[in-house]
């Protein structure tokens, strides 16, 4: 190794109040003397590891070398035994181990490894390290030497290619650490790392730490790094290969206001393959722009010395937060001059969450996944406050308020978890990061900065960051915090939230309005049809609900408990709930009230609107709202809204409305669907000046083609798409990519895969893909099925391809009865984890013979994979409530849809 390692760790840690105390003698008992040696501990049945061990410190060298099939590593761990014990368990996968040593004491004790599974785990990933005598409690390092195949899941550290060069990156969130080194694989143990790597001559390697030296030797060179701050495992990162390195604008450090002063935030740098510099400006503004505004919100500077934003060309997810050493995927940072305002609009947002989680996640962690949400829920709601700081125009006050209606729909099963929940192992984990974790709470967060208030909630944030800066902490201190600078109950109001699944339905009983208004309400769960809680039918919440009277200067708020709760205000109906959408509920009102507000609805706020859309579907998924008023009141009565989240919410409720529809209707509802996007469509194509109008128009061109079967405006989209291509600067960027995927439907599945093969830029790639999953006829359909089991489709690509197929009803029959007859090739393909969203193809079922099909189907092959159990039950359930909604609303359609008459023939 290049280090003294073992000297550097003894001589940094033993400066504590505890340095001068002498060290007990190791007692080496003879075989004859000595008791037999316990047995190693049982995994835990929570998922952790026994508690024998504390890491400390930790000093990793890796010969990385990605032109080859395996690599190797060497290092020390500086732990604390908590008792005396002849066995330490942490966590390995995969790793062939070469040698393993403790020295404790004076002593260098051989270890002897063995691999096993943990709790839940279908593969060994804890690696018993044994001596054959009893070690005394205290400090001892621990020496590891092993190889290692790159991964092959797109986790771990794996290989990636591009434009022929290969290169190596790491993905280690949540618990694939353990697949590059030995490791106490656990947020809650944060640690300072030393690394070093060794790579061939000509290679860049980068890792969390600021390099401090290179050093080349018979054709390789070795990187050394700073010590990072404390950080947990899956923070750690690497990466490997010819990069083109783009250096900050700014060209250095530069100075961020923070509430101790002006505070040096460091330079920033962006990475991309050999060739794709060009492609980061964009990005790399961004990422300037948005770290002082974040440094400004927390109060505190940035907490790294060095910010790397690195493009992977083969990555699992969209981003991911490794301290100081920020991986993306490439086609959604790497913009050129042409980028659509999606894309614009994609990278913002994306960078702004990674970006967050530098404070929030890295420079203080959760002690464990239950509380995963303080992680990616305050990123996803710090990405919607920043960026309507950064940029109002982009809308992210109503990107987060329909965001909440969306996973309301989720949160609404049976099978939905609590955002704060019990995690007992590695699938576990795994299945947290969803849209409970991330949508769900980021909402509860902006209910709580609601009733706390705004300036009390940034105290709370910043006293609870600099509390535990460098640490570890849980939800109950930053609620305490939040507590103490507001003075109020936060905690108790959250706690509700945080541990109990489920929507609450704020149900007003009575509404009078004779002098100001008044009125009593209650809450209840809402409950779709075909979902069952038993005894959780009757769950409470602490439901902060607001009411905004016209005439009143401020909202009437009453937080609803236990029973009902009466509310006065002092303006005149009509009333709208939830204003801002602010609440985590929804809203039932009597029917008379409900016409009297439907009547005002156009000069409501936006998010009022909104609200309504959502909770009217919502009323009808609970078997509330016939379908006949849904389809002749409720519906048309948005065809002169302009407001773009609120049609986007129309058009996403008539989409839910088509899986309820069978064939024999779906002719007529075609018309019907067209009949509500032409008004919307009509407006837009005559004028569609702001970026609002432009994304909503790439909006209703695809809902009009791909639900209403608008094939006359397919044909024309295909032209507008032949013109763009050719360089028509009339054409904007959204609209003519939204064309170029419709014009799918028209190429043959040849040219469209070559064009995802021969891409140049990395968002012409992205586009390609898009298109790539466009078609529509069963033959083409399998075309594309097939060939993305080739390997000319990257990993990352394999779910744009496989889900657009699986969720458009042209081609959705064709593709599950694709998967089901190429599952073990899929599987294939997709090894280990890549694998577990399969199983949410049970969710596509929407008759009873499906359902029962796919449940059949898929409960065996879930077996098979680790983290699958809760998403195979959210797809089941999802699909139960398909069957029982179709059986309640499609005969109310049809009698809506036979008196609509020509209500479909509204054409531009």
């Amino acid at each position: 190794m290049k280090r003294a390692l073992l000297g550097s760790l003894v001589v940094v840690l033993a400066c504590g109040p505890d340095a001068a105390a002498p060290r007990p003698p190791l007692v080496v008992a003879t075989a004859s003397a000595q008791a037999p040696l316990p047995p190693p501990p049982e995994p835990r049945a929570d998922g952790r590891l026994p508690a024998v061990a504390r890491p400390l410190r930790y000093a990793i060298h890796l010969d990385v070398d990605p032109r080859k099939d395996a690599f190797s590593g060497a290092e020390e761990i500086l732990v604390e035994l908590r008792e005396p014990t002849a066995h330490v368990v942490l966590n390995a996968r995969g790793e062939a181990i070469r040698s393993a040593t403790v020295k404790v004491g004076g002593a260098t004790v051989p270890l002897h490894a063995t691999t096993r599974a943990s709790h839940g785990a279908l593969e060994p990933d804890e690696l018993v390290l044994s001596a054959d005598r009893v070690l005394p409690a205290g400090r001892a390092t621990i020496a590891i030497a092993w190889d290692a195949p790159f991964g092959k899941t797109l986790s771990g550290l794996y290989r990636a290619r591009d434009a022929g060069d290969t290169y190596a990156f790491t993905q280690f969130e949540a618990a694939d650490a353990r697949r590059a080194f030995p490791c106490f694989d656990e947020p809650g143990f944060k640690t300072p790392f030393d690394v070093d790597l060794t790579v061939p001559d000509g290679m860049l390697a980068l890792s969390n730490g600021v390099e401090t030296s290179r050093a080349r030797k018979n054709g390789e060179t070795t990187f050394t790094y700073s010590t990072t701050a404390p950080l947990p495992t899956y923070l750690v990162a690497f990466a490997v290969g010819h990069f083109d390195v783009v250096e900050s604008a700014a060209g250095g450090a530069t100075q961020t206001k923070t509430a101790d002063g002006p505070k040096t935030t460091p330079p920033i740098r962006f990475i991309t393959t050999h060739g794709r510099g060009a492609f980061a400006k964009n990005a790399l503004q961004v990422a300037e722009d948005v770290v002082p505004l974040l440094a400004k919100y927390f109060g505190i500077a940035f907490p790294y010395p060095k910010l790397d934003l690195v493009a992977v060309p083969d990555f699992g997810a969209g981003g991911m937060e490794n301290a100081g050493l920020i991986t993306f995927r490439d086609d959604a940072v790497l913009l050129d001059d042409g980028a659509s305002l999606r894309q614009k609009r994609g990278l913002i947002g994306l960078m702004t969450h990674e970006l967050a989680h530098q404070w929030f996640g890295d420079l203080v962690t959760m002690k464990w996944w239950d509380d995963l949400w303080l992680n990616e829920g305050f990123a996803t709601w710090t990405t919607y406050k920043i960026d309507t700081a950064y940029k109002p125009e982009l809308g992210s006050k109503l990107d987060a308020a329909a965001s909440a209606t969306y996973i309301m729909d989720d949160d609404g099963l049976a099978s939905a978890r609590a955002i704060r929940q019990p995690v007992a192992s590695v699938g576990q984990a795994m299945e947290s990061f969803d849209g409970i974790t991330y949508q769900k709470g980021a909402a509860i967060l902006r209910m709580i900065e609601h009733y706390v208030g705004d300036d009390a909630f940034q105290r709370g944030v910043h006293a609870y960051l600099t509390s535990h800066a460098f640490g570890n902490a849980t939800a109950d201190d930053l609620l305490g915090a939040i507590d103490r600078e507001s003075g109020k109950n936060a905690s108790e109001l959250s706690r509700t939230y945080l541990d109990r699944p489920g929507v609450p339905l704020v149900v007003v009983d009575s509404l009078d309005c004779k002098k100001g208004l008044s009125l009593t309400a209650h809450e209840e769960r809402w409950t779709p049809l075909g979902v069952s809680f038993g005894a959780d039918a009757q769950a409470k919440w602490s439901v902060p609900f607001c009411v905004d009277a016209r005439g009143a200067k401020t909202p009437s708020c009453a937080v609803i408990a236990s029973g009902p709760a009466s509310l006065a205000a002092p303006g005149a109906c009509p009333a709208f709930a939830n204003p801002g959408a602010m609440g985590y509920y929804r809203v039932a009102w009597p029917a008379d009230a409900m016409a009297r507000i439907a009547k005002d609805l156009e000069s409501a706020p936006p998010e009022t609107r909104l609200d309504a859309v959502a909770d009217a579907w919502a009323e009808a998924r609970a078997g509330k709202l016939d379908g006949k008023v849904l389809l002749r009141d409720v519906l048309p009565a948005l065809d002169r809204e302009t407001e773009r989240h609120v049609v986007e919410r129309l058009v996403n409720v008539l989409f839910d409305l088509g899986d309820v529809v069978d064939d024999a209707s779906w002719p007529a509802f075609q018309a019907y669907a067209r009949a509500r996007i032409a008004p919307h469509l009509q407006r837009l194509e005559r004028s569609h000046a702001t970026d609002d109008d432009r994304l909503l128009r790439r909006t209703l061109a695809w809902a009009d083609v791909m639900l209403g079967g608008d094939d006359a405006y397919a044909k024309k989209l295909a032209r507008v798409a032949k013109s763009w291509a050719a360089g028509d600067k009339t054409i904007d960027a959204d609209y003519g990519q939204i064309a170029t995927e419709i014009a799918a439907r028209f190429e043959s599945p040849a040219a469209l895969q070559k064009a995802v093969e021969t891409a140049a830029t990395p968002p012409a790639h992205s586009l390609a893909l898009r298109a790539a999953s466009g078609v529509v006829t069963p033959d083409a359909v399998r075309a594309q099925l097939d060939w993305l089991l080739s390997p000319a489709v990257k990993l990352q690509d394999v779910r744009f391809i496989l889900w657009p197929l699986a969720s458009h009803r042209a081609s959705r029959k064709t593709t599950l009865a694709w998967v089901r007859e190429h599952w073990s090739d899929l599987r294939k393909k997709l090894p280990g984890d890549l694998s577990r969203g399969l199983v949410s193809m049970a969710g596509f079922a929407c008759t009873q013979a499906e359902l029962d099909d796919s449940r059949a189907f898929y409960t065996q092959k879930a077996t098979e994979m680790e983290g699958t159990s809760r998403r195979l039950r959210q797809s089941l359930e999802t699909a139960g409530e398909c069957v029982a909604l179709r059986t309640k609303l499609l005969p109310e359609m049809r009698a809506a849809l036979n008196a609509s008459g020509a209500a479909g023939s509204a054409r531009r």
